[in-house]
């Protein structure tokens, strides 16, 4: 299977994408970016931040870094040097560090962001 925007008869390839979030806007993008016609579908009327961050390791830093994403979605976000798993009454109940460098020589370390719903969609992204 190819990721070129053109059907064997030359036809462009049509893509709809099911959820607005960060694996979908990103699918989007990137799909967009290689010629295809792309469509979300998303239940909330308006997307926006839900207060929770998303942690980012080796795989989703490469996806975003390949759409072009991941340079815009840091500015907003912070590194994380040490994370907590806390329970209902806010007992830690695991901890531990992360390392300063990134897992592949060439790319950045773990981050967290706020959103990557609002950089995707300024990207054109659907």
């Amino acid at each position: 299977m190819t990721l070129c925007g053109m059907d064997a008869t030359g036809q462009r390839r049509r893509a709809e994408i099911v959820g607005a979030g960060i694996a979908g806007l990103t699918a989007a993008a990137a799909l967009a970016a290689r010629g295809w016609a792309v469509r979300v579908h998303e239940r909330n009327a308006e997307l926006r931040e839900i207060g929770a961050g998303i942690s980012l390791r080796e795989n989703g830093i490469r996806a975003l870094e390949a759409v072009g994403a991941w340079d815009e979605l840091v500015a907003g976000g912070e590194r994380i040097a040490q994370w907590e798993l806390r329970d209902e009454r806010l007992r830690v109940l695991m901890a531990g560090s992360l390392r300063t460098a990134s897992l592949h020589e060439s790319g950045p370390p773990p981050a967290s962001a706020p959103s990557c719903e609002t950089c995707a969609t300024s990207r054109g992204a659907c």
